[in-house]
């Protein structure tokens, strides 16, 4: 499993950043990353699926308000 913190970025470093980690990833592995309180989680899965849709991708709100993202890889994708 692959951990990475993005809560203290801007959207589109965020971005960058996520899609650098998933494409270093390898077949069985599982991404979490922590996003900040002003996170947009919707935004980040959208584009990362814009690039490669060969991601799971599964948010949860934490209870501070900040987000979990975890990112698996498809069996579907390309």
């Amino acid at each position: 499993m692959s951990e990475l913190n993005l809560s203290e970025s801007a959207e589109t470093s965020r971005l960058s950043r996520l899609l650098e980690t998933l494409r270093r990833l390898r077949s069985g592995d599982v991404l979490t990353a922590s996003l900040g309180k002003d996170a947009d989680p919707d935004f980040l899965i959208a584009e990362a699926r814009k690039r490669s849709n060969k991601w799971d991708f599964q948010k949860h709100r934490l209870g501070d308000d900040s987000w979990l993202l975890h990112a698996k890889l498809s069996r579907k994708g390309t």
